[in-house]
């Protein structure tokens, strides 16, 4: 998002070269000259900041012709203008809690003490958390919201193990070869295992924060108006590496179907799977049912000899392993 393809209104308006983030990588650049990560998706914000720098140096001497020149004369931001930018920082925050908010489904971020870093007082600390917890946990970014419909707020989960079926399959990263184990491996598994403990202790103050705000809607028999925004904020399906690589690569041979197949998934992003309809019409119960024969969905698209491009669980799931490792679709992540 450099100076040259943003809009004044924010929006990015030039998407060469792209990529498609899954999981949370605030290093990521899929520019390949981008040596320094200048532009990387950690510093969109940072970038977004210079960006409206650029464009006050370049309209400022029109807007301020009298109060842009400096001493030695040359152009400098006039006082009105640095005092416009310097309302970024503040706006942008804002905003920010405000999305995240939504994203976690509720109103307001938690204001009570965390043990969490980042700026933002305490709403900002509370979000710095869990989006840290994606970051080392390489959970998929979309299903982890997504999927949190499926927890409990009344339940203390005291272990990942505890966590329901739906949402702890998001958390949990397969192992390496446990034959081959070494010392890297036992130091990635005690990593894991703290990680692990912060975000319970993140989820705690999660459930509290869910419970008061259920409580003062009188919804807290099913928590209902929670996980409708979840639901309303956090897509099911996006635009994946692999799925629009299966896509191209068909298309180059003429075959059109899966594209129509993405083309048409993409145009519901959020409309509810037969598991997320259950929870929210049956309840608990039958959103486990209906689980079980995800399952076997999902144990098909890891199989490469079962795979089918017609799964309903396609386009809404992360690559399969055997497809991460196919060149086409590996050099886009």
């Amino acid at each position: 998002m450099n100076t040259d393809n943003m809009s004044p209104l924010g929006l990015t308006i030039d998407y060469g070269p792209f990529g498609f983030l899954e999981t949370l990588r605030p290093d990521y650049t899929p520019n390949l000259n981008d040596n320094s990560l200048r532009y990387a998706y950690g510093n969109q914000p940072f970038i977004g900041k210079w960006n409206l720098y650029a464009l006050g140096v370049a309209i400022d001497p029109l807007a301020n012709p009298d109060d842009c020149i400096g001493e030695d004369g040359e152009v400098e931001l006039s006082a009105q203008m640095e005092e416009l930018i310097g309302e970024y920082d503040k706006i942008f925050e804002e905003k920010y809690i405000e999305l995240m908010s939504a994203k976690l489904g509720l109103d307001n971020i938690p204001d009570e003490p965390y043990n969490g870093e980042g700026g933002g007082g305490r709403a900002g600390s509370f979000i710095t958390s869990v989006m840290s917890f994606l970051r080392d946990s390489k959970a998929d970014f979309t299903l982890f919201f997504r999927n949190l419909v499926f927890l409990d707020p009344s339940f203390e989960y005291t272990s990942i193990e505890s966590l329901p079926a739906q949402f702890r399959r998001v958390l949990i990263q397969e192992d390496g070869d446990e034959g081959d184990d070494n010392e890297g491996q036992a130091d990635e598994r005690t990593a894991r295992k703290e990680t692990e403990a912060s975000f319970l202790q993140w989820l705690s103050t999660y459930q509290k924060a869910i419970r008061k705000e259920a409580s003062d809607l009188e919804d807290s028999d099913d928590y209902s108006s929670w996980r409708r925004r979840i639901l309303a904020n956090n897509p099911r399906i996006i635009l994946r590496n692999y799925a629009a690589q299966l896509a191209i690569a068909d298309a180059e041979r003429g075959d059109y179907g899966t594209l129509k197949r993405l083309h048409q998934a993409l145009k519901s992003p959020y409309a509810m799977n037969p598991c997320e309809a259950a929870l929210m019409n049956r309840g608990v119960a039958s959103a486990d049912s209906e689980w079980k024969e995800k399952e076997q969905q999902l144990s098909e698209l890891e199989d490469e000899q079962q795979f089918s491009k017609d799964s309903s669980s396609l386009f809404e799931e992360p690559a399969p392993q055997w497809a991460s490792r196919s060149a086409g679709i590996a050099q886009l992540s």
